[in-house]
């Protein structure tokens, strides 16, 4: 059923009573999906804030809306099937998030078919079973996160209220009441008037487990230490200047394009840093591809496809081993270099620290500015740099920065205003592809804005 729900998007707008009958992959799960127009209303309209949940609270009470179309059980007539939606829902807060759906399963009891309910997790995605795109570095999941602990879970129907019930055993947690209906009583909720049944959920998690500080690792200490007067050579180097002792020249960009940039270093450093260029230094031979070229006949390396700009990167990491923030443009050519001269530990450290850059900044723009354009800035600029990483090696910086945004495009709907169609006219990135993750965002909005959450 898990599959399905990747398909549900171009179902998000319609004739809220159009009705279509998917097959399940077991041949008995019945997944109906219903244009529901309710489905996706704002709990959001008034502007405020996706974190607004008032000072000093501990839990957070959530409503998942969960709707189903009468149509869905008319074909419901024995026993053995069940019906799940096709839209999932979200548990949200603090960029950290939590995807459920439910299943209506039927059974025999003496003649008298019986209806469960139960509340099932999906996990930090809505599509779990997407298949890793080549080069991936991983599921685009946090790596640490498993599923909230949900404090009492109650299902609501019409005036009904059902508690449910841990189902122990399960990998994540799924909450279950059994037999609370008949078939019969269960669509007797239904009309020609009321064509959707709501099936509220409603829980509480703590707030505490909402740490996208502890998901990015940004609360853990930074042990790098850097000898005594390297930061001040490298400062020189990267000015420009041929400081004591540099032997060797490296060269940033295509100097036949009158578009490069030459920096006097050190072989040693770069020897020590990079086993790779190490080898460099011996055999003169350029390595595989084009991200390096080694001339014969000069004590230099070439990197034509990175740019000047991109110089400090590597210097910074060559004399000190720390890893910075390139040009948010840069992050697919930087990535490159860097995995052609680093080890593959080094590669992950790459990420990681890539990672907790990324999300300091935002949280850093979230908290110190009221300037709500700097906040968007920063959200687009993050999402083109991940983005154009490899799958997978950044992904709670992803969500951070793709929740803020979700939040600002819902803040200005509040106000009749377009923050889509205004990002995609920006002149600031129209060279970038913004298709590959607004989409996205705009679907995560309408996820988050749909669910009621309360501080308690």
């Amino acid at each position: 059923m898990l599959n399905i729900l990747k398909q549900s998007n171009e179902h998000l707008e319609g004739n809220p009573n159009k009705t279509v009958l998917l097959q399940g992959e077991d041949g008995k799960t019945q997944v109906f999906v219903n244009n529901d127009e309710q489905f996706i209303r704002s709990h959001y309209i008034n502007g405020k804030s996706f974190e607004d949940i008032g000072d000093g609270k501990n839990e957070i009470e959530f409503e998942l809306p969960f709707r189903l179309h009468k149509d869905s059980t008319s074909l419901i007539s024995s026993a053995g099937g069940s019906l799940a939606p096709a839209l999932p829902c979200i548990s949200y807060h603090n960029h950290v998030w939590w995807f459920w759906t439910y299943e209506l399963s039927f059974k025999d009891d003496n003649g008298v078919i019986k209806v469960s309910f139960t509340l099932k997790s999906i996990g930090p995605t809505d599509h779990p079973t997407i298949d890793l795109p080549r080069g991936a570095l991983g599921e685009n999941i946090p790596r640490t996160q498993m599923a909230p602990n949900l404090q009492n879970p109650i299902l609501h129907i019409g005036e009904q209220t059902f508690k449910l019930s841990t189902i122990l055993g399960t990998p994540d947690r799924s909450y279950f009441i059994a037999d609370f209906s008949t078939l019969e009583e269960f669509k007797a909720h239904f009309t020609e008037e009321i064509p959707f049944l709501s099936l509220n959920v409603t829980f509480a998690i703590s707030t505490s487990y909402f740490d996208v500080e502890s998901l990015s690792g940004i609360n853990q200490p930074i042990t790098d230490i850097v000898p005594k007067g390297v930061n001040e050579t490298l400062g020189k180097i990267i000015n420009g200047e041929k400081v004591n002792g540099a032997d060797f020249v490296l060269t940033f960009g295509d100097s036949s394009k009158n578009d490069s940039v030459e920096f006097y270093v050190h072989r040693a450093a770069l020897a020590r840093t990079s086993s790779t260029l190490g080898q460099l230094f011996v055999t003169k031979m350029n390595p595989p591809g084009d991200q390096i070229l080694v001339p014969t006949a000069e004590d230099r390396f070439i990197f034509p496809h990175l740019q000047p700009q991109d110089a400090k990167f590597f210097l910074t990491y060559f004399y000190t081993q720390q890893i910075t923030l390139p040009h948010f443009g840069a992050f697919a050519r930087v990535g490159r270099v860097f995995c052609m001269v680093a080890e593959r530990p080094q590669v992950f450290h790459l990420f990681k620290q890539w990672q907790r850059l990324l999300v300091e900044n935002l949280l850093n723009a979230k908290k110190n500015t009221k300037d709500s354009n700097l906040v968007i800035e920063e959200s687009v600029k993050a999402l083109i740099g991940i983005y154009s990483a490899p799958y997978g090696g950044l992904p709670v910086a992803k969500r951070v920065a793709s929740s803020l945004l979700a939040d600002k495009i819902s803040q200005w709907d509040a106000e009749s205003k377009n923050l889509v169609t205004s990002l995609r006219d920006d002149p600031n990135f129209k060279q970038y592809d913004l298709g590959k993750f607004l989409p996205g965002v705009v679907r995560l909005q309408h996820f988050i804005s749909a669910v009621k959450k309360t501080g308690i």
